[in-house]
């Protein structure tokens, strides 16, 4: 029987399935604090005016001088950058254990996906919480490729130690108790909760 089907707090949307042997999970990680709702609607407010500006500098310069025509292709260019910046304000992650994989997507104003990394969690050398004395031998290891897949800050954090094309590399990523759980059943020797 399905257990613990979409429950939800403040930050995270869940969906869980163990039937048998098979292990599903999947969890989205949104960014805590409400500056991605500001940052989009300052982003399009700034993208507005200097459209607009852009605009009246064109109808009061025209092509007739070109200064105004050059300050009018800056003021479009700037538009169009805050606007870009406004499509890649809201960002979330998804985390997806399926039978000992787990897979980590990027996902950008709820409409583009990308899937980051997929990982066999038998191969993972060492997960624990960032707070763990482990954590600082990596991150003070230069040799070692560092990549942060999260979004709110703190304690909560995990580490995981994983060889991609023959070099360590170790993810920073904020599972939930219940993901840690189930990546246990797959590397319960190296996955420390």
């Amino acid at each position: 029987m399905p257990e613990d089907i979409f429950q939800t707090d403040d930050n995270h949307k869940r969906l869980s399935i163990k039937i048998k042997k098979d292990v599903f999970y999947e969890m989205s990680v949104f960014s805590s604090s409400s500056s991605s709702g500001f940052l989009f609607a300052a982003y399009m407010i700034l993208a507005v005016i200097m459209g607009i500006l852009s605009f009246v500098l064109l109808l009061m310069g025209g092509l007739a001088n070109l200064i105004m025509f050059a300050f009018a292709i800056v003021c479009g260019l700037i538009c169009a950058f805050f606007y870009f910046m406004a499509q890649h304000s809201k960002i979330e992650y998804d985390y997806t254990l399926t039978n000992g994989t787990l897979d980590i997507a990027k996902i950008i104003n709820d409409k583009n996906r990308k899937k980051l990394v997929s990982v066999d969690v038998p191969s993972i050398l060492e997960m624990q919480p960032i707070t763990s004395n482990n954590f600082q031998r990596f991150f003070n290891d230069r040799s070692v490729k560092k990549v942060n897949m999260f979004l709110n800050k703190g304690t909560h954090l995990y580490y995981m130690a994983i060889n991609k094309e023959g070099q360590k590399v170790v993810i920073v990523f904020e599972p939930d108790q219940q993901l840690v759980e189930y990546m246990k059943i797959f590397n319960p020797d190296n996955i420390i909760a």
